[in-house]
Formats: structure tokens, sequence, C-alpha cells
């Protein structure tokens, strides 16, 4: 999950470019803006499926949603300097600051978050951890084998093992494509890597389609079934939309009015349409991320291109800036935060369960959250995000 929050205790305004959204500081304040606005979504499908599980038909498909998101995102983030390797605007990345940019950004709150989901489950929780359990989840090795899937203690942050296996195939993945395309002229390579592009989205569909196919149960959290379309491959679409955000980014294509506007109604559709079909449906299975980092990518595409209006205010607007640079410790703790606080309530005041009582146990859980959030963005994710900007500085 990739992004360049501002501080929470810094007033920092970003302005979009006026000359092309994609640019720049704007590119990264839509994309932290949307990525808080997903976190939201995976905070409200947590919370209806703890609260109101009778509701589960839609907190099921925000979820969804939600993280295919934050797969786009990584991919639009991401992908921009090597695209631009590959249509030879730039010299190929150095992996070594990337990787390092990568850990002091994502593995240190990442690695307190699996600590203390850990330690939770150990005192009150009903799941055994042994060490191996642990240790695959702190390198991040855990998303092929069903036997440490993380959900047994932290459900969203299966997540992170997905964007970390992005990370190490994105420059393997630039390289293959710059040896193939080094001897096709300049003016064809763009055309050539949407036809790669589009055969990667085919790819991951097929074998999402080969998983359902060969594995009866695809819905279990700990099922092979789920951890095989739950993985790399198996989210390899999202990511696939994101870049090619990205290189629509590098190669600054005018966008006109009705295009945004066409790309907002398409994305929106699209988005409605994860509501209105079974979740159990093998074909729903098979297709449901597909659509959804279809729609993602529509949407953030037209809000970056002027179809809502009154985005580039609420994208700079200090709420939002605060919000974004706690959604990737929202996003990591919230679970762990939002289940202990339910049962600890319901441990002592379970016969008091009315409307009024679920409002006051929903806010209390956001107000933990929020509050869980702000200590470990301040004391580990901030020092470690100087040191990544430090990197960057060093290498300019």
């Amino acid at each position: 999950m990739e992004t360049v929050p501002a501080p929470v205790n810094q007033d920092i305004t970003r302005e979009p470019s006026a000359a092309h959204p994609f640019d720049g500081r704007a590119r990264v304040a839509y994309a932290d803006a949307f990525r808080a606005f997903a976190i939201l979504v995976v905070v409200i499908d947590h919370l209806i499926s703890r609260v109101a599980p009778r509701f589960d038909n839609i907190g099921g498909p925000l979820g969804v949603w939600g993280v295919d998101c934050f797969f786009v995102l990584t991919g639009f983030l991401l992908a921009r300097p090597y695209l631009e390797a590959v249509l030879e605007r730039r010299p190929f990345p150095s992996s070594r600051l990337f990787f390092a940019r990568r850990f002091y950004r994502i593995w240190p709150t990442y690695a307190l978050a699996v600590v203390v989901s850990a330690l939770g489950e150990r005192i009150h929780g009903g799941h055994h951890l042994s060490l191996a359990d642990v240790a695959t989840h702190l390198t991040m090795t855990y998303n092929f084998v069903p036997a440490f899937n993380l959900s047994k203690f932290n459900i969203p942050l299966w997540t992170m093992a997905v964007d970390a296996d992005f990370y190490l195939l994105l420059p393997l993945a630039a390289l293959a494509v710059i040896a193939l395309v080094q001897r096709v002229p300049l003016a064809q390579r763009v055309r050539l890597l949407f036809v790669l592009f589009g055969l990667a989205i085919v790819a991951s569909v097929l074998g999402r389609a080969l998983i359902v196919h060969a594995v009866p149960r695809v819905l279990s959290d700990t099922d092979l079934g789920f951890t095989l379309l739950k993985n790399v491959f198996g989210m390899g679409a999202s990511f696939v939309f994101g870049i090619i955000l990205a290189l629509l980014a590098v190669l600054k294509t005018p966008v006109r009015p009705a295009l945004a506007y066409s790309a907002l109604a398409i994305g929106a559709v699209a988005a409605i349409s994860l509501f209105l079909v079974p979740s159990s449906a093998p074909p729903v299975v098979i297709f449901i991320d597909l659509v959804g980092g279809f729609s993602a990518a529509l949407l953030l595409f037209a809000c970056m291109h002027g179809a809502i209006p009154g985005a580039d205010r609420v994208v700079g607007s200090k709420a939002v800036v605060t919000i974004a640079a706690l959604s990737y410790s929202i996003y990591l703790f919230h679970a762990p935060v939002l289940n202990t606080i339910y049962d600890l309530v319901h441990s002592h005041y379970h016969h008091r369960a009315s409307a009024a009582f679920d409002i006051v146990l929903v806010l209390a859980m956001l107000a933990g959250m929020v509050a869980v959030a702000y200590l470990a963005h301040h004391f580990v994710e901030q020092p470690f995000l100087r040191r990544k900007d430090a990197l960057r500085e060093r290498a300019a």
C-alpha cells in the first residue's frame, strides 16, 4: 500500500496541478485521498461484520472494492519510473533505493501490527499461534501457505504480503519488458505495452478460473482456494489497471471532459454491480476483483480529471490530508482494536443490546481505532518515513 502521507501535525495542503492532474504532488494527493476513502470503506465492512452481521451482503462487497483500490493505487504509484525506463525517458531505477524505501515505508509499522495482534490473540483470542505463524507474517512469506493465513489474528493484513510480492516482481517484470522491447522502435512501444497489459489481465482472470474449477471451496479464509485467489497473481488485474493509469500519466494524454464523465459513470456502475450478485457464485468469485479493480481505476481517473466538482478542494483540505496520513496505521490496527473493544464491551454488557447501545459501541470502537492509529503513526511510522525521504533526497 504505497502512499506518501503528510504528517498529521503539519499544515500541508496539496494543490493539484492545473496543467495536468497526474503530475507531481497532485498525483500523490489524489491517490492518498482515494486510499483514505477506500480504507474507510474497509473499516465500515469490518464494523458491519461485528455489529450488524445481518448486513454482510453490503459489507462484503465494500471490503472487496476497498482492497481492489489498494492494489490499483500500488500499481499506479510505483510503476511510473519503470515505465519511463521502458520508454527510455530515464535510467532504470536503483533497485537498492527502491527496496530500501519500500522497507522503511511498509515494514516497521506492519511489524508492530503483527506483534501487537499476535499478543492480543495470545491473551484473549481463540486461535493457537505458533512461532512459525508469527515468523512467516513478519517476513511476509505466508500468503501462499493456507496454514499461515493471517486472518487468524488480523484479517486485513493478508494484503500486505500481496503488496510485498508486487514489490519484488515489479523491477523483474520491468527488466523483462525492456529486454522484450529493446529492438522495438520507441513509437511502437506504447502500443506493445498495452498489448502486454491486456495479456496480463487475461492471464490473471484465467488463473482465477482454473483455481475456482480445481478447488471446491474458495471463500474460506484458511483454505487453498482463497489463498491462491488472493495472492499477487490472483489479484494481478488490479495491479495492471493501476499500471495503465501510470502509463497514461507518463504519456500525459489529453483527456476531454466527456471521457472523464464517461469513466465516472462506467466506474460507478461497475462498483454498484458488486452489490447486485451473490458473492458465492463461481462466476462472481472469478470476476469480482476484476470488476472492483476496473471500477477503482475508472473512478480515480475520473476524479483526477475533473469529473467530480470540488474534488481539488476536498483532496487538499486539512481533514482529508490528516485522514490520509493516518490511513496506513488505521488499516493495520483497526481490526484488532475493533475486535478487542467489541469483546470487552459485550463480555460485560451483552444483555443491553439495542440500537442505541450499538451506536455507542461503534463510536467507542472508532475512537479507539483512531487513537491507536495516531500513536503508531506518530511514534513508528513518521520516524521511518523521514528516513525514507532522506534516502530520496540523497539519491537526488
